[in-house]
């Protein structure tokens, strides 16, 4: 079985002693126009490496990896979101990057999304925070106490409101829903989970 090399950082490859090396890389967050300039420049610098890409989509790239290694017929490096890496790890469908990583640790973040069974599987580089962020500014001029952010529903529908009064380009709340390479369950779905958790506390 063909084993994925999972990493994002396209230095780490392996360069045959003869002739160019191709190497396929399927991923979520590139565009056609950004990996071709990205891509673009890395194989102007490394001339000896020839990089075909392949964008994938979230809603059936999952299928895709799957399916590429049951056929034999996967990438050599592919882009996976952190909770199907200890999948692709316990099925030994990935290689270990412990000594890369070992090199570079100091200076990343995010290494525990990688880590699966004390080795690590990838290298980390995209890392969201699925935090709910408040403009003071605009808190006290709704008259809200920025020192005191809402703690409920309620407390934030209620400040969103007011803050929503202040005028017809202004808005009390917002949510990152609509992003081309960011499904907008990431950020939405958090919100309703919390919602539920709540709502049985009060039951």
């Amino acid at each position: 079985m063909k084993k994925l090399v999972l990493v994002v950082l396209l230095s780490v490859l392996v360069v045959f002693a003869f002739g160019k090396t191709r190497i396929t890389f399927w991923g979520f967050m590139l565009n056609d126009e950004s990996s071709k300039k990205i891509l673009g420049e890395f194989m102007k610098e490394n001339p000896d490496i020839e990089v075909e890409y392949v964008q994938l989509s979230w809603s059936n790239g999952f299928d895709k990896i799957v399916t590429s290694i049951a056929a034999n017929n996967a990438p050599d490096v592919v882009e996976l979101g952190n909770t199907w890496v200890a999948n692709f790890a316990s099925q030994d469908a990935i290689l270990k990057m412990d000594d890369y990583a070992s090199k570079v640790k100091d200076k990343y973040f995010g290494w525990d999304s990688v880590e699966y069974n004390g080795h690590y599987w990838a290298l980390p580089w995209l890392l969201g925070t699925r935090a709910l962020f408040f403009n003071l500014d605009l808190f006290e001029k709704a008259g809200l106490d920025p020192n005191t952010p809402p703690e409920t529903w309620e407390e934030l529908y209620d400040a969103a409101q007011k803050i929503d009064a202040l005028g017809d380009d202004i808005y009390g709340f917002g949510m990152c829903a609509g992003e081309s390479f960011s499904p907008w369950q990431q950020w939405f779905l958090p919100a309703v989970w919390e919602m539920k958790h709540q709502f049985y506390q009060k039951i």
